[in-house]
């Protein structure tokens, strides 16, 4: 009975330490449990308040995204009404930017005489980079430029930009200058006009047929040549005095295409050779009409073709020959301009003979290969079935009596 007795309280205190072991392992667990669930809490907390820090800064940042967006949007969605205003710019300087304690300046465009408006359509907008604050109104489409450097205007549908109009642009002399590029494309003649504006100064009112154009380039989409308009004080002649190139467009092809008036005379210049001379008869109107580009109101509907248009520049002067010459030499493929001048079309050996100015004769056989037929072809002046004159032609001039063909002049190497 003892040693039961021994056993009993033996066990009895056994499971007295296991049951205290047991409270301690749990006491701990427990505690553990409540360190881990506060853990949790303050780091859930700690989240959602980073979260609710980081979903403010995107509000925040929202906004001004929004409102720089709005800016961006009053920037350049410009409406027929809207002028460009200094107040749209985010940064205004009245003198050159320098960075890097001045290694890097920027500075204004440097312009030369008489430059009236320059717009490259290299910007998101139709700016004017003569300095003159000429910007246009409404927006471009975006084209691929000529060399392949910033980008061009391509108008389509009708679409035109709108030059709201200055004195600067209302002289007796100007100089017209630009890059046109005519899209090959399929055209119902049914719909449309056989003759669009590509470029005109003044509003034509069609439904009291009056006129105002000084100047106006048209393209004859037909023809695939330009009219070029000026309003004079004729009255037999209500839409201006005009003329027709002798050049013809070629499609998926740049052109330089040049416009000088001096005094009573006009010059047309394609690919910097003079095309074709006009004298006015009658005196030059001026008018307070704006400066339309690509097209005009009156004629968006029915001029819905696509051409491109880029590096157009105006002058409120008569520019010289040369200069003309140096910004239409990329046309050529490295073939000078002077190098030849047209003498006349389908014309007889007489006056091919007569045609050409000082300093230049009838081309010779191996200038028409160097470079004649190339220039010839690239102006549209020649056809598969087109005589060509040349020089050694003046020796047998009986036997080309009944011949009419075309004209080139070379220039005379001294």
């Amino acid at each position: 009975m003892k040693i039961n007795s021994h056993i009993n309280i033996f066990i009895l205190f056994y499971f007295f330490l296991l049951h205290s072991r047991l409270e301690t392992i749990i006491s701990v667990n427990i505690s553990n449990f409540d360190n881990s669930i506060k853990s949790n809490n303050l780091y859930i907390k700690n989240e959602l308040q980073d979260n609710q820090i980081e979903i403010t800064n995107n509000i925040h940042n929202n906004e001004n995204l929004k409102t720089n967006n709005n800016n961006y949007k009053r920037f350049f969605n410009w409406n027929n009404e809207k002028k460009f205003d200094i107040s749209m710019c985010e940064l205004v300087t009245n003198g050159p930017i320098c960075l890097m304690n001045g290694d890097r300046i920027f500075l204004p465009m440097a312009n030369p005489k008489g430059l009236s408006g320059y717009w490259s359509f290299d910007e998101a907008s139709p700016f004017d980079d003569s300095g003159n604050g000429n910007h246009a109104i409404n927006l471009a489409k975006v084209g691929p430029s000529l060399g392949g450097i910033g980008n061009s205007a391509l108008f389509s549908e009708g679409n035109f930009l709108k030059v709201p109009n200055q004195n600067i642009f209302n002289t007796i002399n100007f100089t017209i200058t630009f890059w046109f590029y005519l899209i090959n494309q399929k055209i119902d003649e049914n719909l449309s006009l056989k003759l669009c504006p590509i470029l005109q100064k003044g509003d034509d009112d069609l439904f009291n047929k009056s006129y105002s154009r000084l100047p106006a380039i048209f393209f004859d989409r037909k023809d695939k040549n330009f009219k070029i308009y000026t309003k004079t004080n004729l009255q037999n002649l209500n839409q201006g005095e005009s003329f027709n190139s002798n050049a013809k467009v070629t499609s998926d092809k740049w052109y330089h295409i040049a416009l000088i008036k001096k005094n009573e005379k006009l010059f047309f210049y394609v690919n910097g050779i003079l095309d074709f001379k006009f004298d006015l008869k009658g005196t030059q109107i001026i008018n307070s009409g704006n400066l339309y580009i690509g097209g005009s109101p009156a004629y968006s509907d029915q001029c819905k073709f696509s051409f491109l248009i880029d590096e157009l520049r105006y002058y409120n002067v008569a520019i010289e020959e040369d200069y003309i010459e140096a910004e239409a030499s990329p046309s050529l493929g490295g073939i000078e301009p002077n190098f030849l001048q047209l003498g006349c079309l389908n014309c007889n050996i007489k006056q091919a003979a007569s045609s050409c100015v000082d300093g230049y004769k009838l081309c010779s056989s191996i200038e028409m290969h160097t470079a004649g037929y190339q220039i010839s072809r690239t102006m549209g002046w020649l056809k598969f079935d087109t005589h060509i004159w040349t020089h050694g032609a003046l020796e047998n001039e009986k036997e080309f009596e009944n011949v009419k063909g075309l004209a080139l002049c070379c220039a005379e190497i001294k």
